[in-house]
Formats: structure tokens, C-alpha cells, sequence
């Protein structure tokens, strides 16, 4: 018998740590192997944890004392369905889901299992805890290596670069190679002042007056900067805003408008999404131009139009490009 339980224990833990891996993998596919393995890691430890603090929990002492004290037993009932609707509440799922979660807790607190289901709503509220460490994770690691880059590139491209910004253009020239790159703004377009969400010595950022978008960023980065990071940060902003129900899913795309109007090979990357809160398609992305020892960004967010890469404001800007 002991055996037997063993074996189950055994193939029990083992399944675990099969689909946990799976599920951790394949949400850290876009990053590097040290820092996934990291990011794999790490869940994979707390969902152990949390199976282990379920195991030592001394159930029939608990139901024992439950049975006795009829008060904490109903208190136990409304921390579970305050739980219960903290999830489905964070996740904007539809109010019968609650409805129908309320009905089964009231049957289930109303027989000998209610201590089973108990547990079974502990470990569904562990698992979603573990599932937002992850994510929390990804941040704290995304933000750490922008901001090291931030820090290593302010040094240098005071340096190396020499960048001069008017309302009319953007000048940008290497001391040390010879070399510029120069680009016209439309008359109509201002400086954003109080934006700064992107963490890279920002060279500008600027939009339409009277108008929300389109919006067109300016940056550098080093050319040995992983720029899958670029992806990870439009994919979390994405990942807000499906949790905020202002979009439903989104499509993942290279634009090459840049390419051919440069006739040279660009890196880039875009994502197409329906915006409940523009009433729009929206596209958000980037292209990488090499310049010397660096990338210059060229970050867009636009509204879509029917039959054009981009925006007409976007359009002007990226056709104005000079460099030498």
C-alpha cells in the first residue's frame, strides 16, 4: 500500500513539474535562454511550495474545530467567496461565472466536503498568485535591463554622438565616423513634454496638436541591446490592455514599407489590434536602423488606413529620412 501511494505521489509530482514547465516555457518563449530559465524556474519552486503547505495542513483537526465553532465556519465561507470574486473580478470575466461559482460553494459548505473544497479554492487562489508573480517577474527583469542599458548609453552618446532637436527636425551625427542621420518633423506636430514611458535616452517624442495619435518616438540603443526586449515591452502594454478589456487579442507583423523606400534590409516589428477605447485599429511598433555602433528607433503608434503603411503624419516623417 505504501508503495503504491508512493508511486501515485511520485507520478503526481512528476506531472506537476511537466506542465508547469510547459506553461512557464512557452509564456517566456520570446526571451533569452539564461533569463527564461529564470523565469522558469522560479514558479516552478512557489507551485511546489504551495503543494507542500496544502500537504501539512492538518485537515481533520481543522474540520474538528470547524464543526465546533459554527461562526468561523461561516466567516471561512465568505473569505473563499470573497476570493472567488477577487479573481473573477481582476480578470473582468462575465458576473454569472460569480453566480454560478456562489451556488456550487453554498452546496458544497452545506456537505462533509466542504474542507475538500476549501482547499481546492486555496490552491486555485495560489496558482493565481503564482501566475502573477510571473508576470511581476518579467517586469522587474524587463525594467532592470533597460535601465541598464539607459545607464551604459547616456555615457557614451555624450561621447560619440553629437544630437541637435528644433521643432522643424531631428540631427543626429557621429564625431568619431563622419556620419549623420537627419530627419524632418511635420509643422503641425509637438513635443511631448510629460512622456517618458520608453526607458532609453529618449530623443524625442511628439504627436499632432489637437489629436492623440499618431504618436512618433526617437531612441537609441546599442546594437549588442537584445531588441526581442523591444517585442517583450509592447507585448506587456498589450497584455494590460487585455486585462482592461480594450482589446480582445492582436496580430504580430513586419512592416516593409522602410525597407523598400531605403532599398537596405531593416529590422522592425509591429502589432495590428481593434482598440475599443479609439474605436480603431491600431498599430504600434518599430523599425531599427543601424547606425554605426547603434540603432535608432523609430517607435510609431497610429491609426490604421485602409491601403497605407502608415499614418499620412508618419508617412511624412519617414520619407524626410537623410543619412550618410
Amino acid at each position: 500500500m505504501k508503495k503504491t501511494f508512493s508511486l501515485f505521489a511520485t507520478l503526481f509530482y512528476f506531472f506537476i513539474f511537466v506542465f508547469s514547465f510547459i506553461v512557464f516555457y512557452y509564456l517566456s518563449l520570446n526571451w533569452y535562454f539564461p533569463y527564461r530559465i529564470l523565469l522558469i524556474v522560479i514558479p516552478i519552486i512557489l507551485i511546489y511550495l504551495l503543494i507542500y503547505f496544502i500537504q501539512v495542513i492538518p485537515i481533520a483537526k481543522i474540520d474538528h474545530f470547524l464543526q465546533r465553532k459554527k461562526i468561523l465556519r461561516i466567516l471561512l465561507f465568505f473569505i473563499i467567496i470573497g476570493l472567488l470574486f477577487f479573481i473573477l473580478y481582476f480578470y473582468h470575466l462575465p458576473d454569472y461565472y460569480f453566480y454560478v461559482l456562489l451556488i456550487i460553494s453554498i452546496f458544497f459548505w452545506l456537505t462533509r466536503y466542504y474542507i475538500l473544497y476549501g482547499l481546492t479554492i486555496i490552491l486555485l487562489v495560489g496558482i493565481f498568485s503564482v501566475y502573477q508573480i510571473y508576470y511581476f517577474e518579467q517586469e522587474l527583469l524587463l525594467s532592470y535591463l533597460e535601465s541598464k542599458q539607459k545607464e551604459n548609453l547616456q555615457k557614451e552618446i555624450l561621447e560619440q554622438l553629437e544630437i541637435q532637436k528644433n521643432q522643424n527636425k531631428i540631427y543626429i551625427k557621429d564625431k568619431l565616423q563622419d556620419s549623420f542621420f537627419n530627419i524632418k518633423l511635420p509643422e503641425d506636430f509637438e513635443e511631448i513634454q510629460n512622456e517618458n514611458a520608453l526607458e532609453f535616452p529618449l530623443i524625442y517624442i511628439g504627436k499632432p496638436k489637437n489629436q492623440e495619435l499618431p504618436i512618433f518616438s526617437l531612441f537609441l540603443i546599442k546594437k549588442n541591446y537584445p531588441l526581442y526586449l523591444l517585442d517583450l515591452r509592447i507585448e506587456s502594454l498589450l497584455t494590460q490592455l487585455k486585462r482592461l478589456e480594450r482589446i480582445e487579442s492582436y496580430k504580430k507583423f513586419n512592416n516593409p514599407y522602410l525597407e523598400s523606400l531605403l532599398k537596405r534590409s531593416t529590422l522592425n516589428q509591429f502589432y495590428q489590434f481593434y482598440d475599443r477605447f479609439y474605436a480603431a485599429n491600431i498599430q504600434i511598433g518599430y523599425y531599427a536602423l543601424s547606425f554605426n555602433e547603434y540603432y535608432i528607433i523609430l517607435w510609431v503608434r497610429e491609426i490604421q488606413k485602409p491601403g497605407f503603411p502608415h499614418d499620412p503624419y508618419i508617412l511624412e516623417i519617414i520619407n524626410s529620412i537623410e543619412r550618410k
